[in-house]
Formats: C-alpha cells, structure tokens, sequence
C-alpha cells in the first residue's frame, strides 16, 4: 500500500485529528541512531511517542495506533469489566507427606549390585 514515508506521512497527517502535530527527526546514539517520532495534541500534551531503527517501521507504528485508538471491541472478551472477577479455587485435599530420605549406603550398594549383575 504504502511505497515511501511521504506517503505514509500524507496518510498520518490526513487521519490524525487536526490540530494534532506529527512529528519525527532522527537521533544520532548508540552506534548508528535512532528514528523518533511523536503526535502531540493541540494542547501541546504527547498523546503518543516512539523510536525505532527503521523510520517506515516507525511511521507504521504511528499510523497503527492512530487507527486503533479509538476503536471499540465487537468481542466479548476483552470488554471492559464493571465488576469483581471471582476465582474459583478448590480446597487442598489430603496431602500425601513427602517420602522419607533416602539412605546414602543403601544407594551406593544398590548402585553396585547391578552393576556387578552387568
């Protein structure tokens, strides 16, 4: 869809509210650099910030969460909750106590009879 940050740019810039900046520049660090973007609202507030090697990867971060941050879920199971989840957990039944330790000499000599048996 998308050939060249220009055009993903055009696409950000057209989807996002608009008074609503967009935002990026490219930070020298590490060994190479990083890309950096960000949308900031018309009261000057991050609404959303990112940085990544690649700067299409980046520009594709932003287009993703702008398309995604107002929709709401069709789906059930990630509906919001209004109200306490309870767990259900089953009481502990008879607990079996641990073996008593095993006798050192005893292994060794166990460990001797097959091998003589080989």
């Amino acid at each position: 869809m998308f050939q060249t940050l220009e055009e993903i740019e055009a696409y950000i810039n057209r989807i996002k509210p608009t008074n609503w900046v967009f935002t990026y520049s490219f930070e020298y660090g590490f060994e190479k650099g990083w890309w950096s973007a960000s949308l900031i609202d018309s009261e000057n507030q991050v609404q959303w910030s990112d940085f990544h090697l690649d700067p299409k990867l980046l520009f594709l971060n932003a287009l993703g969460w702008l398309q995604v941050r107002d929709h709401r879920t069709t789906l059930p199971a990630w509906e919001p909750r209004d109200r306490e989840v309870s767990l259900y957990r089953p009481p502990v039944r008879d607990v079996v106590p641990d073996p008593p330790d095993l006798d050192p000499d005893e292994v060794a000599s166990l460990i001797r009879s097959t091998k003589s048996k080989e």
